[in-house]
């Protein structure tokens, strides 16, 4: 079957134009690929750091005895893009470790107190503004001032007239070594938890706040500053 020359010809003229156009597509079709690569990058972090913390807190609960469980549920995965990342992972595996040694009750005590048998740990990461908020939560017992002055003072930390005074309590909690625990282990950080999770927080420039009610549990909220790129 033969074809007329002109055809012929208009047949290559739209087939060179269809070439043209695909290669007038390949920036758009690079970006989408380069899109797709990140945001799998993205959630794979997100997943890493989830796991991460879900194994320290299922480790801790068995070696101690106790039941809790781990929520994520509220993760920005711009905010773990943005925020110091390297940073975020070793505080937020510190401040688990306290929540399951220090915060959550026994399940025994938990019933005794009216509580459910298991404790809940809550994280959620948010970018907001120019900042990422990071907050870590548990249902636990919160913090017996009542027992840190006692450590405090046997101590000599503090002086006896500071015993009941909030603000000086909760800076004795921050300092090295402290730690109102009777004996040590590796999940309650030997009592230097809080001292360093407050000193990584502010080498990267951040910023912590506690709230704690005695049987309610305690509350970290820690914010950084955003980057344009990852954090390390």
């Amino acid at each position: 079957m033969k074809f007329p020359f002109d055809d012929m010809l208009s047949l290559t003229f739209e087939i060179e134009k269809l070439v043209q156009e695909k290669e007038g597509f390949r920036p758009i079709i690079e970006k989408i690929n380069s899109f797709k690569v990140k945001e799998e990058e993205r959630k794979s972090s997100e997943a890493l750091l989830i796991e991460s913390l879900h194994k320290t807190v299922d480790r801790a609960a068995a070696d101690m005895e106790k039941k809790v469980r781990f929520i994520a549920t509220d993760i920005d995965t711009e905010a773990l893009e943005k925020g110091p990342r390297q940073v975020m992972k070793e505080v937020l595996m510190q401040l688990v470790r306290n929540s399951v040694a220090h915060g959550i009750e026994s399940p025994t005590d938990r019933l005794d107190c009216g509580k459910k048998e298991a404790g809940i740990i809550r994280l959620s990461i948010k970018t907001r503004g120019q900042n990422i908020h990071v907050k870590l939560g548990d249902d636990g017992r919160g913090f017996d001032y009542k027992k840190i002055a006692e450590k405090a003072l046997q101590k000599n930390i503090i002086k006896a007239e500071d015993a009941e005074n909030r603000e000086a309590l909760f800076k004795v909690l921050f300092s090295p070594g402290f730690s109102t625990a009777n004996t040590e282990n590796v999940h309650a950080g030997r009592g230097i938890g809080l001292n360093l999770v407050q000193d990584r927080v502010r080498a990267a420039k951040g910023s912590l706040t506690v709230q704690t009610e005695l049987g309610k549990g305690t509350v970290f909220n820690i914010v950084f500053p955003a980057s344009s790129q990852s954090g390390n």
